[in-house]
């Protein structure tokens, strides 16, 4: 088992943890699949029966990218003018489509515009939390783009 372990002292107040005088290593997991539940640090969440696996390609390892000013710059940029369209294209095709659907123009407006403050919430704040600055400008961009096509089609076809 473990070695008896043996603290040293001194005569004034130490706050620190005290030291182990033994020089003896622990001895490891008696299964080997233990060590690599210990070493990983998703085991509070979620299923983990790959860890019954002792392999290096049991962990996850994620490689973090180094934050620049233009990494920034474009996150907010994508916050705000991508929301700003993605929100007009909602916008156009929530108030067109309750029209087209029988409701006056000024209930519509009102209705969709108190959406409008949510997605624009939602939007800005995935903004920053997705991964890949491409996906974001492609969802913001192509989906304002496309809500704006579809309402301006629906538009056309209600005059």
């Amino acid at each position: 088992m473990y070695s008896k372990k043996i603290y040293q002292s001194s005569p004034r107040v130490n706050l620190s943890p005290p030291v182990l005088a033994s020089t003896e290593a622990r001895p490891g997991p008696t299964r080997p699949y233990l060590a690599s539940i210990r070493a990983c640090p998703y085991t509070a969440i979620g299923n983990h029966s790959h860890h019954l696996r002792a392999t290096p390609q049991a962990h996850h390892f994620h490689q973090e990218t180094p934050v620049t000013a233009t990494h920034i710059t474009s996150r907010i940029a994508a916050s705000l003018l991508g929301g700003w369209a993605f929100v007009w294209g909602f916008s156009t095709l929530g108030i067109t489509g309750l029209v087209a659907l029988g409701q006056p123009y000024d209930e519509a407006r009102t209705a969709v515009m108190l959406l409008a403050f949510l997605v624009f919430l939602t939007a800005f704040c995935w903004t920053f939390a997705a991964a890949s600055m491409a996906r974001v400008w492609a969802v913001l961009g192509g989906g304002a783009l496309l809500m704006t096509g579809a309402a301006w089609l629906l538009q056309r076809s209600l005059v």
